[in-house]
């Protein structure tokens, strides 16, 4: 893929699918290399990704590849950077319009990030904001990274 794009003739209409193809594998190997416990290397292809994804103003893709991203800082402790990379996630997400799976998702994040640090506060209100755009239900629009995102059994 990245020598099609890096040798290959095209238009700009084909160069932006090729480039958005491009960061979809790449984000996908940085989840499964973070999976594996390879966060280097998992870091690596999210950076790799969140670049193809600024450069072909692709904020789904940002949205997502931030999420994996602040999910591995909270992994790393490194608990303000995962806010950050939540937030912006979240300003992505809103130029898109994300339906509320996406929302409450990266609401988690921000949360996560914030009961790293210590911060009760902003963690609570994070959760709680989550769970304001999940009962809002699932809409046709639900990108497949979302489809983890199950509600909890609780048992009596």
């Amino acid at each position: 893929m990245h020598h099609m794009i890096d040798r290959g003739i095209y238009d700009e209409q084909l160069g932006q699918q090729l480039h958005a193809l491009a960061g979809k594998f790449t984000t996908s190997l940085g989840r499964f290399s973070y999976d594996a416990g390879h966060h280097a290397k998992a870091r690596q292809y999210f950076s790799e990704t969140l670049n193809a994804a600024m450069l072909t103003g692709d904020d789904v893709l940002s949205s997502r590849t931030l999420s994996n991203m602040a999910r591995q800082a909270v992994d790393l402790n490194k608990g303000r950077e995962a806010i950050r990379f939540a937030r912006l996630a979240q300003t992505h997400a809103s130029m898109w319009s994300a339906p509320t799976r996406v929302t409450a998702l990266l609401a988690i994040r921000e949360a996560q990030g914030h009961a790293r640090v210590g911060d009760a506060f902003n963690c609570e209100s994070a959760i709680k904001r989550a769970w304001k755009e999940w009962e809002l239900g699932t809409d046709d629009r639900d990108p497949d990274w979302t489809t983890f995102l199950i509600a909890a059994n609780t048992m009596s």
